[in-house]
């Protein structure tokens, strides 16, 4: 469990390319131990939900390390490992770690993606071993939001079905269609299985407006990698100028003949000479590419010449119409029900903990005011019946 569980956390906090990796590290190290502790101390679902909301109640820090001093309770040793690391740290670095983790699993917030990632009806191991067709789809205003999602979904996918070679147990191809490929975002999984995964009986097939888009995201090298993996390469109109150029090299050259006649004239004497020489010249030009039809294609395969192609419209073909299914109805997923929680009394500081040494630190449950939109204020606040007592001024809940 705890190797899976690092391995959902290193695809979720992704190192920078550039500079220090403490903060994404120590991120991982948090969710692996408070996962951990989820799945072996408490009856609570095992679910990055259920993880976001242990994360944000009361003093996560505390609360910890209290567990962790219990005699009684029975934690391996990387789980404990892991916690004691987490909340073991300073106040600065442990705040600055907890607030890497929230602001990926800030997610979780929605309570659709909580119920969608809370249970599953099939299985990813499944895929190579029985026929089934999975569809994930998201509005495009959504995707950018959803796109970490996605990509743990597609680390799982791969990660689940690259442990064992094909056998008689698993003799499903698997055949995994990313359409628009660089929208989901740097997804270092999926760059690096382009090169591995074909053995394993699954092959993927993204989708692209241009090289541009996989060099915007992974940048030069690796789009050239991603591009090099693919068997087969379907190229359709280019709309930008690189694009075209770069098809047209692929694409390759020919030999062309070229005539030159020059004409020299001396007083009554005319001089004629042709001379005949073979040129490069491409099969298409940038241009001529560019200017290729809509309804047909460009496919290009290691070992063969370029072949040209008409594309295929389903709709227009009897074939495929036959095969265009209106898309399953599915029941709606159960959504937790808002809990109410009824706020407790306040009290006035205790002269300790007005120096900065609070013995029970303020959260958003113990504070309480009916004048001011925000529950975040660090203020001497009580609450008397009806009545209200504390000086509350602009800027407060900053403080």
């Amino acid at each position: 469990m705890i190797i899976e569980l690092q391995k959902i956390a290193t695809m979720l906090f992704v190192a920078p390319e550039h500079g220090e990796a403490f903060w994404e590290t120590g991120a991982r190290t948090g969710l692996t131990g408070v996962g951990a502790w989820l799945a072996e101390a408490t009856d609570s679902p095992f679910t990055l939900g259920e993880i976001y909301r242990h994360m944000t109640e009361g003093d996560v820090r505390a609360f910890f390390k209290r567990e962790l001093a219990k005699p009684s309770l029975s934690l391996s040793a990387g789980c404990r490992t892991a916690l004691s690391d987490f909340a073991g740290g300073s106040d600065n670095s442990f705040a600055d770690i907890k607030k890497t983790i929230t602001n990926v699993l800030g997610l979780w917030l929605n309570p659709v993606v909580d119920a969608a990632t809370s249970a599953s009806d099939f299985d990813l191991r499944d895929l190579r071993k029985r026929p089934m067709s999975t569809y994930l789809g998201v509005s495009p205003d959504e995707l950018d939001r959803i796109a970490p999602l996605y990509n743990l979904l597609f680390q799982q996918l791969i990660d689940l079905n690259v442990r064992d070679l094909p056998d008689e147990m698993t003799p499903v191809p698997v055949l995994v269609i990313l359409d628009e490929f660089a929208w989901i975002g740097r997804a270092s999984v999926i760059a690096s299985a382009f090169s591995y995964v074909a053995g394993y009986g699954i092959r993927l097939l993204p989708v692209i407006q241009s090289r541009s888009q996989l060099r915007g995201v992974y940048g030069e090298h690796v789009a050239d990698e991603i591009v090099a993996n693919c068997g087969v390469e379907v190229a359709f109109t280019p709309k930008e100028l690189r694009g075209a150029n770069e098809l047209s090299e692929r694409i390759g050259y020919i030999g062309q003949d070229s005539v030159t006649k020059s004409l020299t004239i001396d007083g009554l004497l005319a001089n004629r000479s042709k001379s005949i020489s073979e040129q490069r010249r491409a099969l298409l030009l940038p241009q001529e590419l560019m200017q290729f039809p809509t309804d047909k294609l460009i496919l290009l395969r290691g070992g063969v010449p370029p072949i040209v192609g008409d594309k295929i419209f389903y709709f227009k073909s009897r074939f495929f119409g036959a095969r265009a299914y209106p898309a399953p109805v599915l029941p709606a997923s159960e959504r937790a029900k808002n809990k109410i929680v009824a706020i407790g009394p306040c009290r006035d500081m205790t002269e300790q903990e007005a120096e900065g040494h609070p013995a029970n630190p303020l959260t958003m449950k113990i504070i309480y005011t009916r004048d001011h939109p925000s529950a975040l204020l660090d203020v001497r606040t009580a609450m008397d019946g009806d009545r209200i007592t504390g000086n509350l001024d602009e800027g407060d809940e900053h403080a």
